[in-house]
């Protein structure tokens, strides 16, 4: 796919599982708190009525690929806790 890639590295073994799931939860609920304020944005009628529309579209497009990112984020804690599991 051209301009947006995924790579999986096997790292298991090599980083700290503690740090990392720290890590990814505090990313978590960063973006949560993004995704919050936007949808409160999306949601404020006079937001609505005063904005441009790009700026709509803008706002929507920042949730989608926050909500995205998030749900790619929250399945790295699960791949973290299944590490966990069979240890």
């Amino acid at each position: 796919m051209v301009g947006e890639a995924e790579v999986f590295l096997p790292l298991r073994g090599l980083i700290h599982l503690d740090d990392e799931e720290k890590r990814i939860r505090k990313e978590v609920q960063k973006l949560g708190e993004e995704l919050r304020r936007i949808h409160l944005k999306l949601h404020n009628e006079e937001f609505l009525k005063k904005a441009r529309p790009e700026a709509v579209e803008k706002e929507k497009e920042k949730a989608r690929v926050l909500t995205e990112k998030s749900s790619r984020m929250k399945e790295g804690l699960e791949r973290i806790q299944a590490w966990r599991a069979e240890a």
